[in-house]
């Protein structure tokens, strides 16, 4: 597997990140899905039992991303590790590269 870190590339990212930091991890999720090919994904402020002292939460049956505290919505280093949750039950039974 090779990292690509073309121009366009880095630029993705860079408005990803830019987005979440900037109040917009809703159509920050939505490019990313439509990036990947899979269903984008809701977004929640609140827990999940049995997940209660977590930052966030991925529950696939629902296809939602719960962030535990508003503050966590302009967290890419959060909002992205649960959208790679998202993206690996999105590739079950797919390619497994990501």
């Amino acid at each position: 597997m090779s990292y690509d870190s073309s121009p366009r590339l880095r630029e993705f990212r860079t408005q990803i990140v830019g987005l979440i930091v900037g109040g917009r991890a809703e159509l920050a999720l939505r490019l990313l899905a439509k990036h990947y090919d899979v269903r984008e994904p809701a977004l929640r402020v609140g827990t999940v039992k049995g997940h209660r002292k977590v930052l966030g939460c991925y529950v696939e049956r629902e296809g939602r991303i719960y962030l535990s505290n508003s503050s966590f919505m302009t967290d890419p280093f959060v909002v992205l590790h649960e959208f790679y949750h998202h993206l690996r039950a999105s590739r079950v039974g797919k390619s497994r590269q990501v």
